[in-house]
């Protein structure tokens, strides 16, 4: 596999087809992610995934209580008192099982 470094960019590319093959699962199992540079030592580097885009930097929602879904309705009419971050949790929790299925 090639490394190519370029500023706020690393790009792989296969060289062989069961790299391509690798590459395009690993690419499937992580679209979206964000990840962190941990430095092993001056020679490498690990990239750890830090999950999807949305929750690992806490992308805000649009909490209102005009909303269509029931859920960002509900809890849009927080009680006094509620950490604003407690609601976006559950909501944002809500919503994935809402779309889910669960």
């Amino acid at each position: 596999m090639r490394t190519i470094l370029k500023d706020r960019v690393l790009v792989l590319v296969p060289e062989t087809e069961a790299e391509a093959r690798e590459l395009a699962d690993w690419k499937a199992a992580h679209a979206d992610h964000v990840f962190r540079v941990h430095a092993l030592d001056a020679a490498g580097l690990d990239l750890h995934d830090l999950g999807a885009r949305a929750d690992a930097c806490r992308e805000p929602i649009n909490i209102v209580s005009t909303s269509r879904n029931a859920v960002v309705r509900r809890d849009s009419k927080a009680i006094p008192g509620v950490v604003m971050a407690d609601i976006w949790m559950r909501i944002r929790t809500a919503l994935r099982k809402a779309d889910l299925g669960s």
